[in-house]
């Protein structure tokens, strides 16, 4: 079982200060929250551009090419349009996950294809025209109807990623519980896809939101989640995540544990 794999969530257009980095062009800034983000952890690095409206494609390719040249990591393209992420994926191959894809036939019929073409990976929610579905088993039939879409697009195993969408406990009935079943679920179901969540919405609308994500990323990984869209500059967070996936058997014999223990102990 591999690491769990970092994504850093910190560029996202809905937080007004990202806003203007991306309308203002503002590198500094920009390489600054990428550094931060990588230096807590994260692997490859979220970029959503959709409150700019009419320039998200051009601030997605600014964005995105400075987070591949400068930083050598790849690019989380996040974005409701299904022809900037057909654009994008062309351009960036296998240098980048495409996010935010529903599982509506229509909309698997026209990305996974081009995401297969261009060596992309490519991040499935499970909702579809009729919204989230309520219970694991419901989202474990959508996920079904996207591994067989995948395979059919030629999609590599590995590189796709399952969203079982990580609603606000303040507002999901049941809490986290159908989340967590379903991660579970999709590992037994189908071993060769990896699943992902973005931790932040978990706990949207509450305080101590910090303590809250902390928690559900402690569960999430005894669960078998393979990837975490997160705040990697949260000290706290990171701990509880390498402590999380060593205790649920993401980390063989340690090493990784042990590493990163090193690594802490010479920056103090």
């Amino acid at each position: 079982m591999d690491a769990i794999l970092l994504i850093g969530e910190k560029l996202n257009s809905t937080h007004s200060a990202v806003r203007r980095i991306l309308e203002e062009r503002d590198a500094a800034a920009f390489r600054e929250i990428v550094e931060a983000q990588i230096e807590g952890g994260a692997s490859c690095i979220d970029l959503n551009a959709a409150m700019l409206m009419s320039e998200e494609e051009d601030a997605l390719r600014w964005g995105a090419a400075i987070v591949r040249e400068a930083f050598g990591v790849p690019v989380m393209i996040d974005s409701p349009d299904r022809r900037i992420l057909a654009s994008l994926g062309d351009e960036y191959g296998g240098d980048c996950m495409l996010n935010s894809i529903s599982a509506d036939g229509e909309a698997l019929e026209e990305i996974l294809p081009a995401a297969a073409r261009a060596g992309a990976g490519v991040v499935v929610m499970l909702k579809d025209m009729r919204g989230i579905p309520p219970s694991a088993e419901e989202k474990l039939s959508l996920a079904a109807r996207v591994s067989v879409s995948a395979a059919k697009a030629g999609i590599a195993p590995e590189r796709l990623f399952i969203d079982p969408v990580f609603s606000p406990i303040a507002t999901a009935s049941g809490g986290t519980n159908a989340v967590l079943e379903c991660i579970r679920g999709i590992k037994e179901r189908f071993p060769a896809h990896r699943t992902i969540g973005g931790l932040s919405n978990v706990s949207f609308g509450l305080p101590e939101r910090k303590l809250l994500n902390r928690s559900f990323a402690a569960m999430a990984a005894a669960f078998g989640i393979s990837a975490l869209i997160c705040d990697t500059t949260d000290r706290e967070l990171m701990k509880t995540v390498k402590a999380s996936e060593t205790l649920s058997g993401h980390d063989r014999s340690c090493r990784k544990f042990l590493e990163w223990y090193r690594r802490e102990r010479e920056t103090k």
